[in-house]
């Protein structure tokens, strides 16, 4: 969960979006898919650490979480909150001290940074990253889709597959794989797009409030098989090379040898 988003939840893990539910999962399979021996994995972005927290269930992971809007309270309410778990937080990249990671996220974090190729490049050329290091970006998409939701949440940019791939291919990083997922979730937001231009002056939702999740247990669990079976059906396409566009998309690449 960004830090802007729901902070009325934030630290309540099963209070999450089913979006970030899903999401968890499908870059969970990326990552068994491409590194099934990570080890180190360096979350930038990390936000509320609801990812952070779900791979270290596996005991021989060991989560490094980074996120430049953590704040001396947000940091000591998560390290309790996180305690005994394999995770060291953060501030910024240039406080961590480890050299060694085997993985890097960037889970829809991409979109917020001005300066996205100068970034990827620093990560991907730094002595703290491995050789042959697994990088996982996600990312919303589309530039005419930017909205004032975009806005709310300091994103400067959408990008589509081709766009990652060329941050990616210009900068030396191996291309592994790459897609788009939520393809169901496009029209609701295609819809939305209509909405704002048809009433420009509308008041949206605060951003306090764009990550909320209050359904019950029943709606959730509706939404969530709906969602992954969403992403089932485009990874089974893009086993035969048919990519369909979604709401957000995806690039595996590895950091040269």
């Amino acid at each position: 969960m960004d830090l802007r988003e729901n902070r009325e939840n934030f630290f309540i893990y099963n209070k999450v979006h089913p979006w970030e539910t899903v999401r968890l999962a499908f870059v969970e399979k990326l990552l068994h898919q491409y590194n099934p021996d990570a080890r180190n994995v360096l979350d930038i972005g990390c936000g509320n650490c609801f990812i952070a927290s779900s791979l270290t269930k596996n005991s021989r992971i060991q989560v490094t979480a980074v996120d430049n809007m953590f704040t001396p309270e947000l940091l000591a309410k998560l390290r309790e909150q996180l305690a005994g778990r394999q995770i060291e937080l953060f501030s910024s990249f240039e406080a961590v001290m480890d050299s060694a990671f085997d993985t890097v996220m960037l889970l829809d974090v991409i979109e917020h940074i001005e300066h996205d190729c100068t970034v990827f490049r620093e990560l991907l050329n730094s002595d703290k990253i491995s050789p042959g290091a697994v990088f996982i970006i996600t990312a919303p998409v589309f530039s005419r889709l930017f909205s004032n939701h975009d806005r709310k949440l300091g994103h400067y940019r959408r990008y589509t597959v081709g766009q990652l791939c060329r941050l990616a291919g210009e900068n030396g990083a191996e291309i592994m794989d790459y897609g788009y997922f939520f393809a169901s979730l496009l029209f609701i937001r295609i819809l939305q797009k209509i909405c704002e231009k048809i009433f420009p002056h509308r008041e949206s939702e605060s951003v306090s409030a764009v990550g909320a999740w209050n359904s019950g247990p029943a709606i959730t669990a509706i939404v969530v098989f709906c969602l992954k079976t969403d992403t089932l059906i485009t990874r089974c396409l893009r086993k035969f090379k048919i990519i369909i566009p979604g709401l957000s998309c995806y690039l595996v690449c590895r950091k040269p040898f």
